[in-house]
């Protein structure tokens, strides 16, 4: 095969399979009836090509073919079916088990409230084991005496103060102005040795 003929490579596989037409069936033909390398090349493409051709479609072939892709459409409309129920017969459990529960609500929310309300508002009381659990304080001047505690002693409940957030960001720049000396003296420590 000339340098000349790889230019045809294409068109003579294409021609080897009987797919050309026209101009470019005639064009190939011409450069056949001139070079015989490329005719024997067609032959033998061709006759590989008749060797794997598949024999032609039966009866029964036909028949399957012939529905396939409405066949292919009832199924895949059938999947979509089946995958809608499933969606739908999930919903309507979940909406059943949800309003399964709301007899149920008002109980839990009356066992909360219970709850809430035997625990001590004001006050909680400390319970003193001994009277030597708590010693006495002795100190001159005007200083009180811690005396024996009593069987039990009323303490204030503790109770939540919102901090000032005024307070909080001049806290954060005393902590900051701090750090910041800090890494200054340790630069000047570093610069020394």
């Amino acid at each position: 095969m000339s340098a000349a003929c790889r230019e045809y490579d294409v068109l003579l596989s294409l021609h080897a399979t009987n797919a050309l037409r026209g101009e470019e069936r005639a064009r190939g033909e011409a450069h056949l009836a001139s070079c015989e390398a490329c005719r024997e090349e067609v032959e033998a493409d061709a006759e590989v090509l008749r060797l794997a051709r598949l024999p032609a479609p039966g009866p029964s072939e036909r028949r399957v073919l012939a529905n396939l892709p409405e066949r292919t459409i009832e199924a895949l409309r059938h999947g979509d079916r089946r995958r809608t129920v499933v969606r739908r017969v999930a919903l309507a459990m979940g909406a059943v088990a949800a309003l399964s529960l709301v007899p149920l609500w008002p109980l839990v929310m009356q066992e909360r409230r219970s709850g809430v309300a035997e625990l001590p508002e004001t006050a909680v009381t400390l319970e003193v084991a001994h009277e030597a659990s708590l010693p006495s304080i002795e100190a001159a001047g005007d200083a009180p005496q811690l005396a024996a505690a009593s069987p039990s002693v009323p303490v204030e409940a503790a109770t939540w103060e919102e901090p000032d957030p005024d307070e909080l960001w001049e806290n954060s720049s005393v902590l900051q102005s701090l750090a910041e000396g800090e890494e200054m003296a340790f630069a000047a420590e570093a610069a020394v040795q």
